[in-house]
Protein backbone atom coordinates (compact mmCIF):
# COMPACT_ATOMS: atom_id res chain seq x y z
CA UNK A 1 0.00 0.00 0.00
CA UNK A 2 2.97 1.85 0.78
CA UNK A 3 4.46 1.87 -2.88
CA UNK A 4 1.19 1.95 -4.33
CA UNK A 5 0.43 5.28 -2.49
CA UNK A 6 4.23 6.49 -3.66
CA UNK A 7 4.16 5.66 -7.16
CA UNK A 8 0.58 7.51 -7.19
CA UNK A 9 1.91 10.84 -5.67
CA UNK A 10 5.06 10.86 -7.69
CA UNK A 11 3.29 9.80 -10.78
CA UNK A 12 0.15 12.51 -10.88
CA UNK A 13 1.05 15.41 -12.98
CA UNK A 14 -1.09 17.81 -10.62
CA UNK A 15 1.40 16.61 -7.88
CA UNK A 16 4.36 18.50 -7.33
CA UNK A 17 6.30 15.31 -5.29
CA UNK A 18 9.89 14.31 -5.77
CA UNK A 19 11.37 11.27 -4.07
CA UNK A 20 15.09 10.93 -2.91
CA UNK A 21 16.12 7.36 -2.43
CA UNK A 22 18.85 5.61 -2.03
CA UNK A 23 19.91 1.89 -2.83
CA UNK A 24 22.84 0.28 -1.82
CA UNK A 25 24.03 -1.67 -5.65
CA UNK A 26 22.85 -5.25 -3.65
CA UNK A 27 19.15 -4.31 -3.35
CA UNK A 28 19.08 -2.56 -6.77
CA UNK A 29 16.70 -5.45 -8.39
CA UNK A 30 13.92 -4.84 -5.44
CA UNK A 31 11.98 -1.94 -6.56
CA UNK A 32 12.68 -3.27 -10.57
CA UNK A 33 10.54 -6.27 -9.20
CA UNK A 34 7.55 -4.48 -8.50
CA UNK A 35 5.16 -3.51 -11.72
CA UNK A 36 4.16 -0.44 -9.90
CA UNK A 37 7.33 0.65 -8.80
CA UNK A 38 9.75 -0.39 -11.75
CA UNK A 39 9.22 1.92 -14.38
CA UNK A 40 8.67 5.26 -11.67
CA UNK A 41 11.88 3.81 -10.27
CA UNK A 42 14.14 3.62 -13.52
CA UNK A 43 12.97 6.38 -14.88
CA UNK A 44 14.76 8.96 -12.99
CA UNK A 45 17.07 6.90 -11.52
CA UNK A 46 21.01 8.43 -11.18
CA UNK A 47 23.64 6.16 -10.56
CA UNK A 48 26.16 7.09 -8.03
CA UNK A 49 29.94 5.87 -9.11
CA UNK A 50 33.04 5.48 -7.38
CA UNK A 51 34.44 8.70 -6.99
CA UNK A 52 37.34 9.79 -8.51
CA UNK A 53 40.69 11.29 -7.00
CA UNK A 54 39.77 14.70 -7.95
CA UNK A 55 36.02 14.07 -6.78
CA UNK A 56 37.47 13.22 -3.03
CA UNK A 57 39.53 16.20 -2.79
CA UNK A 58 36.82 18.62 -3.42
CA UNK A 59 34.86 16.47 -0.94
CA UNK A 60 37.78 16.48 1.69
CA UNK A 61 38.63 19.99 1.11
CA UNK A 62 35.67 22.42 0.16
CA UNK A 63 33.52 21.46 3.43
CA UNK A 64 36.50 22.41 5.29
CA UNK A 65 37.08 25.32 3.73
CA UNK A 66 33.55 26.58 4.12
CA UNK A 67 33.40 26.23 8.09
CA UNK A 68 37.29 28.00 7.93
CA UNK A 69 38.98 24.45 7.87
CA UNK A 70 42.62 24.13 6.40
CA UNK A 71 43.29 20.64 5.38
CA UNK A 72 46.91 19.69 5.05
CA UNK A 73 48.13 18.76 1.35
CA UNK A 74 49.58 15.14 3.01
CA UNK A 75 46.60 14.40 4.97
CA UNK A 76 44.48 14.86 1.96
CA UNK A 77 46.62 12.71 -0.38
CA UNK A 78 46.67 10.07 2.44
CA UNK A 79 42.75 10.10 3.04
CA UNK A 80 42.17 9.43 -0.69
CA UNK A 81 44.69 6.94 -0.89
CA UNK A 82 43.08 5.25 2.18
CA UNK A 83 39.73 5.83 0.87
CA UNK A 84 39.68 5.23 -3.26
CA UNK A 85 40.58 1.40 -3.20
CA UNK A 86 38.30 1.05 -0.04
CA UNK A 87 34.75 -0.32 -0.52
CA UNK A 88 32.40 1.43 1.69
CA UNK A 89 35.27 3.61 2.33
CA UNK A 90 33.01 7.15 2.29
CA UNK A 91 31.69 7.18 5.50
CA UNK A 92 34.79 6.18 6.99
CA UNK A 93 36.26 8.90 5.60
CA UNK A 94 33.46 10.99 6.96
CA UNK A 95 33.93 9.80 10.47
CA UNK A 96 37.80 10.29 10.13
CA UNK A 97 37.20 13.98 9.31
CA UNK A 98 34.61 14.32 11.94
CA UNK A 99 37.04 12.78 14.54
CA UNK A 100 40.11 14.94 13.21
CA UNK A 101 37.89 18.34 13.11
CA UNK A 102 36.21 17.74 16.83
CA UNK A 103 39.99 17.57 18.08
CA UNK A 104 41.32 20.14 16.53
CA UNK A 105 42.30 23.27 18.73
CA UNK A 106 43.20 25.42 15.71
CA UNK A 107 40.49 24.07 12.53
CA UNK A 108 43.94 22.72 11.31
CA UNK A 109 43.48 19.00 10.32
CA UNK A 110 47.29 17.35 9.97
CA UNK A 111 48.94 14.34 8.63
CA UNK A 112 50.75 13.28 11.83
CA UNK A 113 47.13 13.64 14.28
CA UNK A 114 45.57 11.47 11.90
CA UNK A 115 48.81 8.54 11.73
CA UNK A 116 48.16 8.69 15.24
CA UNK A 117 44.79 7.91 15.72
CA UNK A 118 44.80 5.02 13.34
CA UNK A 119 43.91 6.24 10.19
CA UNK A 120 40.57 5.34 8.81
CA UNK A 121 40.63 1.94 10.70
CA UNK A 122 41.97 3.04 13.95
CA UNK A 123 39.85 6.37 14.21
CA UNK A 124 36.86 3.90 13.46
CA UNK A 125 38.16 1.16 15.89
CA UNK A 126 38.78 3.64 19.01
CA UNK A 127 34.97 5.38 18.26
CA UNK A 128 33.15 1.92 18.09
CA UNK A 129 35.20 0.78 21.61
CA UNK A 130 34.48 4.07 23.38
CA UNK A 131 30.75 3.43 22.66
CA UNK A 132 30.63 0.05 23.85
CA UNK A 133 32.39 0.55 27.08
CA UNK A 134 30.04 3.75 27.76
CA UNK A 135 27.24 0.88 27.61
CA UNK A 136 26.07 -1.10 30.97
CA UNK A 137 26.96 -4.44 31.39
CA UNK A 138 23.33 -5.66 29.76
CA UNK A 139 23.39 -3.28 26.65
CA UNK A 140 27.29 -5.07 25.59
CA UNK A 141 25.93 -8.52 25.84
CA UNK A 142 23.14 -7.53 23.67
CA UNK A 143 25.58 -5.58 21.45
CA UNK A 144 27.95 -8.54 21.20
CA UNK A 145 25.20 -10.87 20.23
CA UNK A 146 23.73 -8.59 17.63
CA UNK A 147 27.67 -8.03 16.19
CA UNK A 148 28.25 -12.11 16.41
CA UNK A 149 25.54 -12.74 14.09
CA UNK A 150 25.90 -9.91 11.42
CA UNK A 151 29.32 -11.61 10.60
CA UNK A 152 30.35 -14.92 9.25
CA UNK A 153 33.71 -16.49 9.98
CA UNK A 154 34.83 -18.62 6.96
CA UNK A 155 37.67 -20.79 6.44
CA UNK A 156 40.82 -19.31 6.90
CA UNK A 157 39.05 -17.14 9.58
CA UNK A 158 37.96 -15.22 6.40
CA UNK A 159 35.10 -12.87 7.80
CA UNK A 160 32.12 -11.24 6.39
CA UNK A 161 28.94 -9.73 6.82
CA UNK A 162 25.78 -11.57 7.04
CA UNK A 163 22.30 -10.63 6.62
CA UNK A 164 19.83 -10.96 9.18
CA UNK A 165 16.47 -11.04 9.52
CA UNK A 166 14.78 -8.13 11.98
CA UNK A 167 13.13 -10.97 13.77
CA UNK A 168 16.22 -12.80 14.51
CA UNK A 169 17.74 -9.48 16.39
CA UNK A 170 14.47 -8.96 17.84
CA UNK A 171 13.22 -12.31 19.62
CA UNK A 172 17.42 -11.89 21.20
CA UNK A 173 16.76 -13.12 24.83
CA UNK A 174 19.88 -11.91 26.97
Amino acid sequence: RFLRNLVDAVSAPEHHVRVLLTLRADFYDRPLLDPELGPVFSGGLVNAHVMTAAELETAVVEPARLVGADVSAALVGELISDTAAQPGGLPLLQHALTELFERSADASLALDEYRALGGLRGLLSRSSEALFLSMDPERQRVALQVFLRLVRVGSGAQVSKRRVPVGELTALTI
